[in-house]
């Protein structure tokens, strides 16, 4: 008797051992994905503000000031970031106040002038967070504030953030300022694409339309003619806006011209 109930509590205890260590097993494995659906993008894909991105190269008024976004680099190595901008002062004012503020939402990243050649700023952020997606930066200079964004996908990625000399910073700015315009011009490419198909259809579908009149009653004649001046209004509207961005594209392309001449002197002093 004493035997079997020695041999019926080993029993019990083999078993105990083995629920503990399924139980820890289910406990790891719950935790496990309990980190992992919560700390990867598979479950929960990146969500944007549609925040619009500041097109390097782009220019911004300040009334007294006029500040252009030259390169907005990131490191994911170093976790910062690195922005010049290029900055004119149309005042008599020698050292005009000037502040930097990059946020994270509603927080406030670590923000500096790096450097400040007068005509060139240097302004780097550090200890970035590592998930982030979108911040913009607040520029405020003698009391006018302007304000630049960017996000994960737009940013220019480098691998380490590097000091450079005057010079230096001088010939990279303009390297990524034609790099900016290039971009640009692409996704100009890229609209117009859609821009001259639209006045393709709107071509087609008008000549369509007056084929269809000859057999037509007066009344369907006339609501035929309501769908051809529909149809000519999108025409001229994809038209107007094919030209203005062909101006766009123009203009960039000369800009990029003018920085091709630029970088031709300073490289070749």
């Amino acid at each position: 008797m004493n035997k079997f109930l020695q041999e019926k509590l080993k029993l019990d205890k083999k078993k105990k051992e083995r629920t503990d260590k399924m139980l820890k097993i289910a406990v790891l494995v719950i935790v496990l994905g309990y980190v992992f659906f919560f700390t990867s993008n598979f479950f929960f894909p990146k969500v944007y503000k549609n925040k619009e991105v500041t097109p390097i190269g782009n220019e911004i008024n300040m009334e007294d000031y006029v500040i252009t976004l030259d390169s907005w680099d990131y490191s994911k190595e170093d976790r910062s970031f690195e922005l010049i901008f290029e900055f004119k002062n149309l005042t008599t004012k020698l050292k005009p106040e000037m502040e930097f503020t990059c946020m994270k939402d509603s927080t406030r990243l670590d923000t500096v002038i790096h450097k400040n050649y007068g005509n060139k700023i240097i302004v780097r952020v550090t200890d970035t967070p590592r998930n982030w997606q979108e911040v913009y930066m607040n520029i405020e200079i003698d009391g006018k504030y302007a304000k630049v964004n960017t996000n994960d996908k737009e940013v220019h990625m480098v691998s380490h953030i590097l000091d450079r000399n005057r010079e230096e910073y001088d010939i990279y700015a303009l390297e990524q300022k034609s790099n900016g315009y290039k971009k640009q011009i692409s996704k100009i490419d890229n609209i117009l694409e859609k821009e001259y198909k639209k006045m393709e259809i709107a071509y087609e579908r008008t000549d369509e339309l007056k084929k269809q009149k000859k057999t037509q009653t007066k009344s369907e004649k006339e609501k035929t003619d309501e769908n051809i001046e529909k149809i000519r209004t999108e025409y001229l509207s994809a038209f107007e806006y094919s030209k203005k961005l062909n101006e766009e594209k123009v203009d960039l392309q000369k800009k990029i011209k003018n920085i091709a001449l630029q970088l031709e002197k300073k490289k070749n002093k």
